[in-house]
């Protein structure tokens, strides 16, 4: 079965996920991603959190997770 990736995530996030297409079969029945997150602008410190999903796809099942973005000290974290 093959499971491709949509991310949505607000528009200040750059959101990758590799590998973006995922192939399960009776012997993978767990596979690994990972997912990265950078800052395209500079946030303010108390930056209201923002918030999205990464969602795998065969077609017919959707499994999605949210996200949520804040920044903090001094890092842009995922919540």
């Amino acid at each position: 079965m093959l499971c491709m990736t949509k991310v949505s995530s607000p528009s200040f996030i750059e959101t990758t996920v590799l590998p973006s297409k995922l192939v399960f079969s009776p012997e993978n029945h767990s596979l690994s991603y990972e997912v990265t997150f950078s800052a395209l602008v500079d946030l303010k410190e108390g930056t209201f959190p923002q918030f999205g999903w990464i969602e795998w796809t065969d077609g017919h099942h959707n499994v999605r997770s949210p996200i949520a973005f804040a920044r903090g000290m001094d890092l842009l974290s995922s919540i």
